[in-house]
């Protein structure tokens, strides 16, 4: 069976942190574990790296904005791959090919009268004298009331609906009440996609009724989508007017096409899972479906699972660059390597929270009692025993059933549960090994390694301590803070504050 993978990208600007992998690492389990079963599989990721939020961080920083997605991407990639990250292409949105691909695809949607060019009301700020890309309006969501930036509701948690018109709309530099202001942009209308598309979203068990209710009011409540910005940093559609450029949501989309191998979309038998975030549910559920529907090139949108993952939290607060609050990937894997943060991730959505809060303390005892004690011990068994004993096929299967339905959290329940079993066999340890690598694959190759007689142990026999290791990771990004210059303290400060990105110091 042929298989597209694809993870939601992160944006390259930003430190990069344990909660932007959260979907990727959910897509990589279940490339593991298809390519172990001898699946085709395609998985895709990369890096986001146009628009309004990428332009504003580079001028707060001094720099030109592809000096700075280029450096943000020599950083990122190599954390990637030490969290083991097993993509087959991780692809930038500036990229010429993709960035030509883009143009020339919305350019014969125009042609075709797919898309119009049509006035739109856009904020304007008189105090900024400029046209505000959406990042850079803020205001009231209309569905719950929470403070929001630009087309969709921040409350990630509660709501994250995309947004027609907010209230109390304001600009987000300066503070000042916008006006709205009539100025062209190219439109495309969707609902006219929707009963081609409803048929084919899905999600997994957990979050079926979700994703589809999402679905179905983006459909109601977002008639058309408008996809160019008033923001220089992007893709120009038209020379003359590289101030507008196409919405950063619509080209990251269209990367996922750009980047893949042109059968897998034109088949209608590949499976596409989308693993991302739920307030991304509505551009992959209508957006994307729509642009591909809308140019009549033969490109599959059967068999489309979005598979949503909830908010990572750091100790029940929101992650924060500039503070300091939060697990983020390079200090993170100077201190452990990337398979014992793996590991807390699909722990805590096996426990079936509904936020990953992480915990120091908690995170430390898990470790300790179910990886450094608990494999060990049971490796350890096994290995002494006189046999390898019978292989349960029983409960082997149940854990591939789980991973057959995308239920990651159960099939790592499940594995966890079986390789840490004070009775399990050598000859069951042995099948299990490649399943619990899909997971935490270099953990998992050491034990296979131990199983074999080949070597003496997984870990190093030392329990971890919590506060030892929170006291050298703080220590670290206390450093990296240290270093940083005032110029990117206000940056940070900035775009925290906002979500968005900061101004110029010279403006100040």
């Amino acid at each position: 069976m042929r298989y597209f993978v694809s993870a939601g990208w992160p944006y390259l600007y930003d430190v990069p942190g344990l909660h932007n992998c959260v979907p990727m690492l959910f897509a990589d389990v279940t490339a593991r574990f298809l390519r172990s079963r001898g699946d085709e599989v395609f998985y895709l990721c990369g890096g986001d790296e146009h628009g309004s939020r990428v332009e504003f961080v580079a001028k707060g920083l001094g720099k030109r904005p592809q000096e700075l997605v280029d450096e943000k991407y020599r950083e990122t990639v190599p954390l990637l791959k030490a969290m083991g990250i097993s993509v087959d292409s991780f692809g930038r949105t500036s990229d010429p090919r993709h960035k030509e691909f883009v143009r020339s695809f919305l350019l014969e949607l125009r042609e075709r009268g797919k898309v119009s060019a049509k006035p739109v009301e856009v904020p304007y700020c008189p105090r900024c004298s400029k046209h505000l890309p959406d990042r850079f309006l803020q205001g009231r969501c209309p569905h719950c009331g929470d403070t929001t930036y630009g087309g969709q509701c921040g409350n990630k948690r509660a709501c994250g609906k995309m947004i027609a018109s907010m209230r109390d709309g304001r600009c987000a530099l300066c503070g000042e009440t916008v006006e709205f202001r009539a100025r062209e942009h190219w439109v495309l209308p969707v609902s006219p996609y929707r009963l081609r598309i409803m048929p084919h979203v899905g999600s997994d068990r957990r979050n079926q009724a979700e994703v589809v209710r999402r679905v179905e009011e983006t459909f109601r409540d977002i008639p058309e989508v408008t996809l160019t910005r008033d923001t220089s940093w992007g893709i120009p559609l038209v020379e003359s007017e590289r101030e507008r450029t196409v919405y950063s949501w619509a080209d990251s989309l269209l990367a996922k096409i750009s980047g893949a191998p042109e059968e897998l979309w034109k088949d209608a038998a590949t499976r596409k899972l989308f693993f991302l975030g739920m307030d991304g549910v509505p551009f992959y559920g209508v957006l994307l479906p729509s642009l591909l529907l809308a140019a009549e090139k033969g490109h599959s949108v059967s068999h489309w699972t979005l598979l949503p993952n909830e908010v990572l939290i750091y100790e029940g607060g929101v992650c924060s660059k500039s503070t300091g609050t939060g697990i983020w990937l390079k200090e993170a894997l100077s201190v452990l390597e990337g398979d014992f943060w793996r590991f807390h991730i699909y722990y805590t959505y096996a426990r079936a929270e509904k936020h990953a809060d992480f915990r120091w303390e908690r995170f430390v005892e898990a470790v300790n009692t179910l990886l450094i004690h608990g494999l060990e011990e049971s490796v350890t068994r096994a290995v002494a025993a006189p046999s390898a004993g019978e292989v349960d096929r029983e409960r082997l299967g149940n854990i591939r059933a789980s991973f057959a339905e995308v239920d990651t959290a159960g099939a790592f329940r499940r594995t966890l549960e079986l390789v840490i079993d004070p009775g399990v066999s050598r000859a069951t340890l042995l099948e299990a090994m490649p399943l619990l690598g899909c997971f935490i694959p270099r953990i998992a190759e050491r034990a296979l390694r131990r199983l074999e007689g080949s070597a003496d142990r997984i870990f190093d026999g030392r329990p971890l301590s919590h506060q030892e290791l929170r006291v050298r990771y703080q220590a670290l990004v206390d450093e990296r803070r240290d270093r940083q210059t005032l110029q990117e303290e206000v940056t940070n400060l900035r775009a925290d504050s906002l979500c968005v990105c900061p101004i110029n110091l010279k403006e100040q």
